[in-house]
C-alpha cells in the first residue's frame, strides 16, 4: 500500500509520501503524520503554558501526590496483609544478618552440568523417559479403569492416598509408589491415585520417603498450635499429646 501526497506552501495538503507494506508497517523514507499535519504555533504556545511550573514524573515526583489519609490506607493494607501471611509487630527476618550461601551455578544441589536449557539435553531426557516407560512395561487402558475402580470401592469415591482428602477426577493423576527413574513398574500393585499437587511435590521420591515428609510438617503444624508437644530420647523425636 503506497499513497504520495505532495505539501503545499500556502499549508494545503494535497499529496504525500505515504508508504506501508503488505503487514501495515511504514517503509523506510516515509514522512511522520506529525510533520504534515502537526500543531500551529499557537497550539504549542499554550501547551507548552499549561506544562510549566510541573515537575516531570522522570524525577520521581508525580503530578498529584498522594494525601495523608491515602498513604495511612496503603500502609494500613499492607499491615493487614502481612498479618494473614504469618507475620506480626517486631517480627524479624531470618536472614537479617546472614551471609546466604550462593546456591548458583555448581554450587545448586540440581546442577547437570550446565546444559539443561540446550535442546539436546531436552531430547537425551525425552529418550531416557520413553526408554523406561518401555522397560517398565506397558500400561493399558484397562489397568488405569481398574486403579480407579479401586479407589473408588475403597474409599466411597475418588481419594487422594498422600493427604487423605477427596477429589475431583480433573485433579486426579496416577502415580508410581517407585518411580521409573528408581527402577519402578507399571503393574498395578505399584500404582495409585493422587491429586497432582501431590504428583509433582513427590518428584522422584518413593510413596514411603513422601508421606514421612507429610506427617512431619502435620506435626510441626499441631505443635505451633499447641496440641502436641515434641521431645527427644536417644537422639529421636518422640511426639506427646498435651
Amino acid at each position: 500500500m503506497s499513497v504520495s501526497w505532495i505539501k503545499r506552501k500556502n499549508g494545503m495538503v494535497s499529496s504525500l509520501k505515504y508508504k506501508r507494506d503488505q503487514n501495515g508497517k511504514f517503509i523506510k523514507g516515509n514522512i511522520p503524520y506529525t510533520k504534515i499535519f502537526g500543531h500551529s504555533k499557537e497550539t504549542r504556545l499554550k501547551m507548552s503554558k499549561a506544562q510549566t511550573g510541573k515537575i516531570s514524573p522522570k524525577k520521581g515526583k508525580t503530578y498529584h501526590p498522594l494525601s495523608k489519609e491515602h498513604k495511612i490506607k496503603i500502609s494500613e493494607g499492607m499491615k493487614r496483609s502481612l498479618l494473614k501471611i504469618g507475620f506480626q509487630k517486631g517480627h524479624v527476618p531470618w536472614h537479617k544478618g546472614k551471609k546466604l550461601p550462593q546456591i548458583s551455578g555448581k554450587n545448586n544441589p540440581h546442577w547437570k552440568g550446565g546444559i539443561s536449557n540446550s535442546v539436546f539435553y531436552n531430547r537425551l531426557a525425552h529418550t531416557k523417559r520413553r526408554s523406561l516407560m518401555k522397560e517398565a512395561g506397558i500400561l493399558t487402558i484397562k489397568n488405569i479403569r481398574k486403579i480407579y475402580k479401586d479407589n473408588i470401592l475403597k474409599f466411597g469415591t475418588l481419594y487422594c492416598e498422600y493427604h487423605d482428602e477427596p477429589i475431583s477426577f480433573k485433579e486426579s493423576s496416577i502415580d508410581h509408589k517407585i518411580p521409573l527413574v528408581r527402577g519402578g513398574s507399571n503393574q498395578n500393585t505399584n500404582l495409585l491415585i493422587c491429586c497432582r499437587k501431590c504428583n509433582s511435590k513427590k518428584h522422584t521420591r518413593t510413596d514411603v520417603e513422601f508421606i514421612s515428609i507429610i506427617t512431619q510438617k502435620y506435626l510441626y503444624e499441631l505443635e505451633k498450635e499447641g496440641r502436641i508437644k515434641r521431645s527427644k530420647i536417644n537422639g529421636e523425636d518422640v511426639w506427646q499429646v498435651v
